[in-house]
């Protein structure tokens, strides 16, 4: 997240932003926007994506018998409310036309997990979309669960919490909730929610209530439900903030993280995630979340070294450490359900009318689900 752009904001400013967050978040003209779902008629055939900025991922082979195929996109949206982001609604409007005119044309993701979607028109994405389905992660409201973090881990919130500055917004919040969201085809069976904590947070992150979002799916043809976690860590230079006081609270994070997929997430299912870990070029960070993250499988850097059996589509981070990626998905094996990319793509990756609708792109996999059988000793250690 990204709230604060450079290294500072005067009071005064933060004064106009915190009113904005607070007063904007429900935006009058978001209805209007939306009571027309219809999209105007693009000037290009029906399902022609790449002309929309959005590129269709490539053609996979046909699962085997017994295999069940499973889409699953990574959008960080940038939906800040205004004026912190001016054209927020109108680019939430058009991913969701975007995503109705795939669906039309049959080349929509099964899955879509958002982070960023602080915009009411970020929720109504799964209306206009098509989406039956859809869960949000913590509200603003929302507090962390039962302390989940070492001693050491403990010491450092106490650290942030007694150092918090007004002007980097880190006494104000939250104001705004998690920006999670999940819109899926398949039905969802079971929700689970973790907020990392008012004082696990760094600068304008702080001004949200960041944390994880679990949910179990029941996808027909498949042994078992699929579990799906998107989140959203501590971002670094946005934050406003030094390094070492954003690593540290990023640090508080991925452990309250492992804690919770520990408690929460069942080793016997497979598990997919698709997040913005806010790893890339930061070697404390990816070293941190490297270790929680042993058990897990780089969707793309499967692909990258099975490329006669998975479609690598262009603009992929071909980043040296995976986790430089800046958009990750990732998944792991279930006791009776093998997980196998078949193809990683990026998506909204083009300008629609001369300006990207994110500051991120969308990153999209197709994971084959298949049965096998595997003898579990132990349970897999956590995320």
């Amino acid at each position: 997240m990204a709230l604060g752009r450079g290294s500072s904001w005067p009071i005064p400013m933060l004064a106009v932003a915190v009113v904005a967050i607070v007063g904007c978040t429900h935006q009058p003209h978001d209805a209007a926007f939306f009571a027309d779902a219809t999209p105007v008629e693009p000037a290009f055939a029906p399902g022609d994506l790449r002309a929309t900025g959005v590129s269709r991922h490539p053609a996979s082979a046909a699962a085997p018998s017994g295999a069940v195929q499973l889409s699953v996109m990574t959008y960080n949206v940038h939906g800040l409310p205004y004026p912190l982001r001016r054209d927020g609604v109108q680019a939430m409007v058009a991913i969701a036309h975007e995503l109705r005119r795939q669906q039309a044309a049959g080349a929509a993701p099964d899955v879509v997990l958002i982070q960023e979607g602080f915009l009411d028109s970020v929720r109504a994405i799964a209306d206009v979309a098509g989406y039956a389905h859809v869960a949000e992660g913590p509200g603003p409201d929302d507090t962390a669960a039962n302390d989940t973090v070492s001693a050491a881990g403990r010491g450092v919130e106490r650290g942030l919490a007694a150092t918090a500055r007004l002007d980097k917004g880190e006494t104000l919040g939250p104001l705004l909730g998690s920006g999670l969201h999940v819109f899926s085809r398949h039905p969802i069976v079971a929700v689970d929610r973790l907020a990392f904590g008012r004082h696990a947070c760094a600068g304008y992150d702080c001004l949200a209530n960041k944390g994880a979002l679990l949910v179990r799916l029941r996808v027909p043809g498949v042994a078992d439900d699929v579990q799906v976690l998107t989140t959203h860590l501590n971002s670094r230079g946005p934050s406003g903030v030094s390094d070492d006081r954003s690593n540290a609270a990023h640090g508080v994070q991925v452990a309250r993280l492992a804690a919770f997929l520990s408690d929460k997430a069942d080793p016997r299912l497979p598990l997919l995630f698709g997040a913005d870990l806010n790893t890339k070029r930061s070697p404390p960070r990816r070293d941190t979340a490297a270790r929680h993250l042993a058990d897990f499988t780089p969707a793309h850097i499967s692909c990258r070294a099975q490329p006669q059996d998975c479609a690598l589509g262009e603009g992929i981070d071909a980043a040296a450490h995976w986790l430089d990626a800046r958009d990750l998905q990732g998944y792991r094996d279930g006791w009776r359900v093998r997980v196998e990319p078949v193809a990683v793509t990026a998506a909204f990756d083009r300008p629609v009318d001369g300006k990207m609708l994110s500051d991120h792109v969308a990153i999209t996999a197709v994971y084959r689900l298949q049965g096998h059988t595997r003898i579990a000793v132990a349970a897999p250690s956590a995320f």
